[in-house]
């Protein structure tokens, strides 16, 4: 860490770190590394973009022979950049910390293999190649959304209403699809909730054909997940972001080698199957109208 901040102290020299490091006037700053007589305070942002760059700035008068680093899963903005700079604060990004401990220690440390594993899956990032693909078959793309929205617009049936439900979050950094909304209504019951059915492709060699259903929009889904874990444990995931079932790998290889009227079938047959536990779910416990 010591190298990566920019310090210029030799390999061996002792740090001395601490976490939730008070600056005076209630402000905190997240680390300290104090390495001889020069301190580092880190602010490490992930989620939250609230730099506090000029209210640590202030109070860092107050010790002497310290500096400040940022590190963030973020490129700030222009002006933002303007003011790190000269308000003094060295800008650092995960991604360049992970590529560091990595070519460091990676290879050296089962330890640290897992915590940078961690990290990725942590600050969702992607693993950069070199961009390769075929023009032509990157049209498939368009293919497969228009397919996608047949499929949701078809499977409305009995007490259950499928629909489309455009939003900015079709298209993302690692997937592509269709969300949709599915409401459950009979007698005098009914409850909804918001999914997604695409591709997943955020891992290298590994693409997916999954339903998934984000945090914000489904709370309280507990029972849905556990629906999910009696169909298919071992394609069935659930986190901090949401939940979802992935179809078996089998599946997606098949279905790229089927004509365009069979890979219609084979998709709408494939949404039917991932959704039937949702179904199940909804139907055994909805709210009163």
């Amino acid at each position: 860490m010591a190298e990566f901040v920019g310090t210029a102290a030799p390999p061996g020299t002792a740090v001395k770190v601490e976490r939730e490091v008070d600056l005076g006037a209630a402000n905190r700053v997240d680390l300290s590394c104090k390495i001889d007589s020069e301190t580092i305070f880190i602010e490490v942002k992930i989620y939250d973009r609230n730099y506090h760059l000029r209210q640590y700035a202030e109070r860092i008068a107050d010790h002497p022979g310290s500096r400040l680093v940022l590190l963030t899963d973020h490129v700030l903005d222009r002006e933002q950049q303007i003011e790190a700079e000269q308000l003094g604060w060295s800008v650092l990004h995960w991604r360049d910390f992970v590529n560091h401990v990595d070519s460091a220690f990676g290879n050296d440390s089962a330890l640290v293999s897992a915590y940078l594993r961690y990290v990725r899956r942590v600050c969702n990032m992607i693993e950069l190649r070199d961009i390769r693909f075929d023009p032509a078959s990157l049209y498939s793309l368009v293919s497969f959304s228009a397919l996608i929205e047949e499929v949701i617009l078809a499977a409305s049936h009995g007490d259950f209403t499928y629909s489309r439900y455009e939003n900015r979050r079709d298209y993302g950094r690692s997937w592509t699809g269709a969300y949709f909304e599915l409401q459950y209504r009979h007698a005098d019951v009914q409850r909804k909730v918001w999914g997604f059915y695409g591709l997943g492709y955020g891992e290298p060699e590994k693409t997916e054909l999954c339903v998934c259903f984000d945090s914000d929009w489904n709370p309280q889904s507990s029972d849905l997940v556990r629906e999910l874990e009696i169909f298919a444990p071992d394609r069935t995931w659930s986190n901090a972001n949401g939940f979802g079932i992935a179809a078996a790998d089998e599946d997606l290889e098949v279905l790229l080698t089927l004509t365009l009227a069979e890979q219609r079938y084979r998709l709408k047959c494939l949404f039917v199957e991932l959704l039937r536990p949702i179904e199940r779910g909804l139907a055994k416990a909805s709210t009163p109208l």
